[in-house]
């Protein structure tokens, strides 16, 4: 049986499945909340009372892959992540073969993809998100049921719809991190269309069976600013506007009218960036995934304008766009340089765990940077020595806590 299996790979991990939720609700739920508090006591209180289904067991697993640590052995005996990896992927194509696609599945799924994506198993995870993405389409999760969904409750989405709409803002924001280090074209024909105009953003769960929205309403992209909004719905509209700088970059337009429009976006970046990183000094929530996702997408689009600017030659003054772009590249790095001393200090208290899933990726763009632009500006190399030795450290811990490569070179 699928769950005896689950129980003798929890033990070999040296953890409960009281604790693995509980930890799961610190740190996971933290940056992707797919699983509501309620459906999460249900699992736990399922492995106290009977047994569990094939796939809530799956769920269980999955759930213990992203929160098992290696001081959870206390006996000397646990598996190696790796291990449970790979039994995590046996069981659950075993699993997919005989049982029905479910929302739990799909939970799974989208938990062994970020996984993936977190321990730089880039390939392995870009098609684990298409998979998933596909399977929450035949479970009824797309953007024509959030239609439905909002037409038929006009301003007030039921608890399974905002589940359900958690689960795909997720595999969404997933999906476009994994293609941006994955994919050579940027926006190669992504799985999960991102909700546009007039679609809901997603919730935050806050302990209770009903998940906390601003206002108590429903509320809809765009958001006129992203003050106030909860962390998950501040990192969607972030994800929005980075979809939408991708699918300038790689539209039909031609090469100006696409400059035209990303310099556009740029200016909404950059309020954004500052309103985030303001509010980010005051209590009450995570801004970090979001302030990531701002900064990924600062990368994106002044690295497209440097590259495309010097062949149009119609382009008045185009050596002025470049500088403007490498400036605002010099800042991006300089603040990816004074957050990574921040996560240093943070995760002496808290852990790596409870870093977003994107941070290594912003790690490695940041590196990369600073090696082959920085030399001799932004200050000089002392901030190039300085800035790349916290990101070095930082994305050090992170990929020893999941189990990725470190990337040394430039």
């Amino acid at each position: 049986m699928v769950y005896h299996h689950i129980q003798l790979l929890y033990c070999s991990c040296g953890i409960t499945f009281a604790e693995a939720s509980k930890r799961f609700k610190r740190t996971f739920q933290n940056w992707f909340p797919i699983i509501s508090p309620q459906r999460l006591r249900k699992l736990v209180a399922a492995t106290e009372d009977g047994t569990p289904a094939a796939d809530d067991s799956i769920l269980l697993l999955s759930i213990c892959l992203v929160t098992a640590q290696p001081a959870d052995d206390v006996a000397g005996i646990a598996a190696p992540t790796a291990a449970l990896y790979a039994a995590m992927k046996m069981l659950y194509g075993q699993v997919q073969a005989v049982v029905q696609g479910s929302i739990t599945l799909v939970q799974a799924g989208l938990i062994i993809s970020a996984y993936e994506y977190a321990s730089n198993r880039l390939d392995s995870a870009y098609v684990s998100i298409a998979a998933c993405a596909r399977m929450a389409q035949s479970t009824g999760i797309d953007l024509s049921a959030f239609r439905a969904a909002q037409r038929d409750t006009e301003t007030t989405l039921r608890p399974d719809a905002m589940e359900h709409c958690n689960i795909w803002w997720a595999i969404v924001i997933l999906e476009r991190f994994i293609m941006l280090e994955t994919c050579r074209n940027r926006y190669q024909s992504p799985t999960a269309a991102c909700p546009d105009y007039g679609f809901s953003l997603p919730f935050d769960f806050d302990g209770g069976d009903t998940p906390t929205i601003r206002g108590g309403s429903n509320v809809t992209i765009p958001s006129q600013s992203s003050y106030g909004l909860r962390s998950f719905a501040q990192q969607a509209q972030a994800v929005h506007l980075l979809d939408r700088i991708l699918r300038i970059i790689s539209s039909p337009d031609n090469p100006e009218r696409r400059l035209w429009q990303l310099l556009e976006l740029d200016g909404k970046l950059q309020k954004d960036l500052l309103e985030l990183m303001q509010e980010r000094l005051r209590p009450g929530g995570l801004k970090c995934g979001a302030i990531a996702t701002l900064i990924r997408s600062l990368y994106v689009l002044h690295q497209e304008i440097i590259a495309t600017a010097p062949i149009l030659s119609s382009l008045a003054d185009h050596e002025s766009w470049q500088r403007r772009s490498k400036a605002a590249l010099d800042t991006a790095t300089r603040i990816m340089a004074e957050v990574a001393e921040h996560h240093l200090d943070h995760i002496v208290h808290h852990g790596v765990d409870s870093l977003p899933f994107c941070c290594a990726g912003n790690l490695r763009v940041a590196k990369k940077y600073i090696k082959h632009h920085c030399r001799g500006c932004c200050n000089g190399d002392d901030f190039s020595r300085s800035g790349l030795r916290q990101l070095m450290l930082l994305e050090e811990a992170f990929c020893d806590r999941w189990g990725a490569p470190v990337t040394y070179a430039g």
